[in-house]
């Protein structure tokens, strides 16, 4: 599995995530929020939330039961 996780931002283009580094994952007023490792939060707008949030969730869970 790769650690790095690919989608796209409407405002910004495209974004790479890389999934060990990703603390916690939820979902603010529309938006994908992502909180990492060293505490930076960012928020990404997406244009399909529920599936952006999760594939990302199940490559997360992907990415550790393989390092397990």
């Amino acid at each position: 599995m790769k650690a790095v996780y690919t989608f796209n931002d409407e405002q910004t283009g495209k974004i790479y995530v890389v999934l060990p580094k990703i603390r916690e994952v939820r979902t603010a007023l529309g938006s994908l929020v992502i909180t990492y490792d060293n505490g930076d939060r960012h928020t990404f707008e997406v244009s399909d939330l529920k599936q952006t949030l999760d594939h990302l969730v199940l490559c997360l869970e992907n990415y550790y039961q393989q390092k397990a």
